[in-house]
């Protein structure tokens, strides 16, 4: 798959966007778009799938080093500081 270089990151140019789909979904059709080669999956907070995604990263055996993970975070949400990102904890529980 092409590569687009910004700031030092090679970055899989086609990216697997998982907006609007339900957990279900998600955690059904990530691995065979990781078996159909694709290696940066899209995300957002406002998605509320994200901890399905690193569900499904990791039921699929996908290793963190091989894979570029986009997400985004709600505006309102980047004024608490109390709590980090659901992207942080869906990857590392």
């Amino acid at each position: 798959m092409q590569t687009v270089k910004a700031h030092g990151a090679e970055i899989p140019a086609l990216g697997f966007g998982v907006f609007r789909m339900s957990d279900a979904e998600v955690e059904r059709v990530v691995p065979a778009a990781l078996e159909a080669g694709f290696t940066h999956f899209d995300t957002a907070q406002i998605y509320g799938n994200e901890a399905a995604l690193g569900r499904a990263l990791q039921a699929a055996g996908a290793r963190r080093e091989d894979l570029f993970l986009t997400t985004k975070v709600w505006s309102t949400i980047t004024a608490r500081k109390s709590s980090p990102p659901r992207s942080t904890k869906a990857w590392t529980s």
